[in-house]
């Protein structure tokens, strides 16, 4: 297996894995310590918004900040926008408010991120991308709720981190960048809730956009090998976790209902992994990223 150059991984870990690792366990430790375990929901959320924020600053992912053509630049404002309507979605005893928002983050991901040639042909193509989003994002955030602790953003988070591996193979560093921009933030999360068994849901719907918006960028922009169920597998594999909602596993053993949940999950991350590497070798030429 190929690996990239080490100087590129002390980069990454620099300027993205690190920060965006140790922004998910901060912002979690902190509310936890300051404000209690009810504020978890939260603090999932700035722990998203910040992390983009820094990772964005830090890796000079846009250094303009306002959104361009680029499709990446949109996708760290759309997790964040999505992020936040989920909170509201929790946190208000309307929630229609919140689906609103949420619905028109997600127009606006259909008129920036969606290309214009998927707009009207095939007809499914924007149902799809939504309804997809929406059903990884609200469906582990529906789990979490139910069971709380680190499956769901540990799921989301090896999601995009396989995302990120299918990108960089098809040659493009930039989405690898917001794809672990977002991952290692929820391993950082996954990682501080495995301890205090807290909800970090809302921070998933907008993570969704992430993930759903890396691959279809990727799969439309870039020019490689990789073949186009590599990139497919990735955006629906989390929906697999969504078994753990069924009240037959729910009822099982914590141990026993980790296994049904999580190990489908990462099974169909593996295939679109090694799909990527299969198909494509990592070529390190400076025109290429």
């Amino acid at each position: 297996m190929q690996l990239p150059p080490t100087p590129m991984i002390l980069d990454e870990l620099r300027t993205t894995v690190g920060p965006s690792f140790l922004i998910g366990v901060g912002v979690l430790i902190f509310y936890r310590l300051v404000l209690g375990k009810s504020y978890t929901p939260l603090a999932a959320v700035v722990a998203l918004v910040l992390s983009l924020a820094v990772g964005n600053h830090l890796g000079q992912l846009n250094p303009a900040w306002w959104p361009t053509e680029k499709r990446f630049t949109w996708l760290l404002w759309l997790a964040a926008a999505g992020s936040l309507a989920a909170a509201v979605v929790r946190s208000l005893k309307w929630p229609t408010v919140g689906h609103a928002l949420w619905a028109a983050v997600a127009a606006v991901a259909v008129i920036r991120v969606v290309p214009k040639d998927y707009l009207t042909t095939p007809t499914w193509a924007v149902p799809a991308f939504v309804l997809l989003a929406a059903a990884v994002g609200f469906g582990l955030m529906r789990l979490s709720e139910r069971r709380p602790g680190p499956l769901t953003p540990f799921v989301m988070a090896a999601a995009l981190m396989t995302a990120g591996a299918v990108v960089i193979h098809a040659h493009s560093k930039s989405l690898l960048d917001v794809a672990t921009l977002g991952g290692m933030c929820l391993f950082g999360i996954a990682a501080v809730v495995l301890v205090t068994k807290g909800d970090a849901g809302p921070a998933l719907p907008g993570a969704a956009f992430l993930l759903t918006g890396v691959l279809l960028a990727g799969h439309y922009e870039t020019f490689s090998k990789v073949p186009t169920t590599a990139f497919v597998l990735p955006a629906v594999a989390p929906l697999l976790a969504l078994v753990g909602l069924i009240p037959a596993v729910d009822r099982q053993q914590p141990w026993v209902r980790l296994v049904i949940v999580l190990l489908p999950v990462l099974a169909v991350l593996a295939v679109a992994g090694g799909l990527a590497a299969a198909n494509e070798s990592l070529a390190f030429g400076e025109d290429e990223y």
